[in-house]
C-alpha cells in the first residue's frame, strides 16, 4: 500500500495564532525520539526493521485525564493483561514501565510520554508488532475521537519526526495507519472498510488527515480542552 507523503517538519511555518506551542510541541517530539532511538552505533545497526506506525486510542472517554500519569496508568492496564516487557529492554528506558505495550503516549496536554524503546518490539497490535510502533492518544472512546488541540500538534511533529527517521533507516517509505484500518480484509477487496473493523481505534480517519497535512477535522477537536 502507498504511504502519503508527510510535509517537512522544518521547512513547516508555525501557526499565527500559538506559535510558541507550534515550537513546544516540535522540541518534545524530538526529544522523545532522541529518547527512544538506539544509543550506540551498534545498536542503529542491528535496529530490527520498522514500516509501519500505528495511530491508537486509550479508549477512555475525551478529555479526561488519566491519573495518576497516562503513562503509568496505561502500563498497569497492560500488566492487567499479562503484557511484559524484556528486562534488559525495560532497564535502557523506562524501567518504571514494565508492561507497556505503546512506544509513545500523548497525554491531554500535549506531553509525549515514552514507553518501550523504538529497537523494542511493541504490543499494540496483534500480527503487526515485530515491524511498527505504537502511538497512544488519550481519550478516543467515542467512536467519532476528539482531541485536544495540543495533542494534535504533538501527534503531527511526532509522526512528522518519526518519519524522517525510519524512512532513512529502512531506505523507504514508512506507512502510517490507525489500529483500526489493520483489521482483517474479510471479504478480500483489498481494502478494510467500516463493516470490516474490529474497533474504531483511533477514532478518526488517519488516510484524511495525513492527506489533509496532518491537520484534523473539526469534529475531532475537543472543545474547551480538557476535564
Amino acid at each position: 500500500m502507498q504511504s502519503t507523503p508527510l510535509p517537512n517538519l522544518r521547512a513547516a511555518p508555525a501557526p499565527a495564532d500559538y506559535p510558541g506551542l507550534e515550537l513546544q510541541a516540535v522540541e518534545a517530539a524530538h526529544a522523545a525520539v532522541r529518547a527512544s532511538l538506539p544509543r550506540t552505533l551498534a545498536e542503529r545497526s542491528a535496529m530490527r526493521p520498522i514500516d509501519l506506525i500505528v495511530i491508537h486510542c486509550s479508549a477512555t472517554r475525551s478529555g479526561v485525564r488519566l491519573a495518576p500519569e497516562a503513562e503509568t496508568a496505561i502500563d498497569g492496564w497492560h500488566k492487567a493483561r499479562g503484557f511484559a516487557r524484556l528486562p534488559r529492554a525495560a532497564a535502557r528506558l523506562n524501567p518504571n514501565l514494565a508492561h507497556i505495550g505503546y512506544h509513545y503516549v500523548i497525554d491531554l496536554d500535549g506531553r509525549i510520554a515514552t514507553g518501550r524503546g523504538l529497537p523494542e518490539p511493541g504490543a499494540h497490535v496483534a500480527g503487526f508488532n515485530a515491524r511498527s510502533v505504537g502511538i497512544c492518544m488519550v481519550g478516543g472512546a467515542e467512536p467519532v475521537a476528539r482531541y485536544t488541540l495540543a495533542q494534535w500538534r504533538a501527534l503531527r511533529t511526532l509522526v512528522a519526526r518519526l518519519k524522517g527517521e525510519l524512512d532513512a533507516l529502512a531506505r523507504s517509505q514508512v506507512r502510517v495507519c490507525g489500529h483500526r484500518d489493520l483489521s482483517p480484509d474479510t471479504n478480500g477487496d483489498g481494502q478494510v472498510t467500516r463493516q470490516e473493523w474490529l474497533k474504531t481505534c483511533p477514532g478518526f480517519d488517519v488516510a484524511a488527515w495525513l492527506q489533509a497535512g496532518m491537520q484534523p477535522l473539526a469534529v475531532n477537536v475537543l472543545e474547551g480542552g480538557a476535564a
